[in-house]
């Protein structure tokens, strides 16, 4: 006998098994990480466990290694999770203003994004200086290069630069000037210092693409 629930009842269609227990999975996944992101916090990379993992997460062992494979992966996880993320606040800011200032320099809307970028930093700090301490798992370094890879393209792009080498020296110039205002913001104690930085990075940008030849 199948058993109703309210909404059932109400008319409504139940959401298939498949989708349930793909949003579990989802679910189990995103705790999983959560406390995974609190451990290595607290703990550094190196002196944490998965038992540690296990217990803030109330999940299995076999449940971490399921859907993770291990610690370093867990950490991996972590880092992908913040770069889409980042990414992802940076476009969308970058386009927002692109679309209401149509006429406005590219490094405008760069501008704006590396501003919502920074102010995202401020807010993420905790678990974003987890990729800035130096305790980090073997290979890391290699996949952040190339992430840092994938955002110098996507630099390029916005700021209609080329691939000569002047070109290419101004947009690690810009990205560096972002990463860096990054590395102060989760050090600073308030917001409205992370804003002061943020806008000094801002002028740095305006600066150097100003100053290009």
């Amino acid at each position: 006998m199948t058993i109703l629930n309210e909404e059932d009842e109400a008319g409504q269609t139940p959401a298939p098994a498949s989708t349930r227990q793909w949003g579990k999975t989802n679910d189990t996944r995103r705790t999983i990480l959560s406390a995974a992101e609190d451990v290595f916090v607290d703990l550094g990379y190196w002196q944490s466990n998965i038992s540690d993992i296990v217990e803030r997460s109330g999940s299995s062992v076999g449940s971490i290694y399921h859907h993770f494979g291990g610690k370093a992966e867990l950490f991996t996880a972590l880092w992908e999770n913040y770069s889409q993320t980042m990414g992802g606040v940076a476009n969308e800011a970058s386009q927002a203003h692109l679309t209401e200032h149509p006429d406005d320099l590219p490094i405008d809307a760069f501008c704006a994004g590396a501003r919502a970028y920074c102010l995202h930093t401020w807010g993420s700090r905790r678990g974003l200086s987890l990729f800035y301490s130096g305790d980090t798992p073997p290979g890391y370094e290699k996949l952040r290069r190339k992430g840092n890879s994938r955002w110098l393209r996507r630099n390029a792009k916005l700021l209609d630069l080329g691939d000569n080498r002047g070109d290419a020296l101004v947009t690690m110039s810009l990205t560096a000037v972002i990463a860096e205002a990054c590395r102060v913001i989760i050090e600073v104690d308030t917001e409205e210092e992370a804003r002061r930085v943020t806008e000094v990075a801002v002028g740095l940008l305006k600066g150097l693409y100003d100053a290009r030849p």
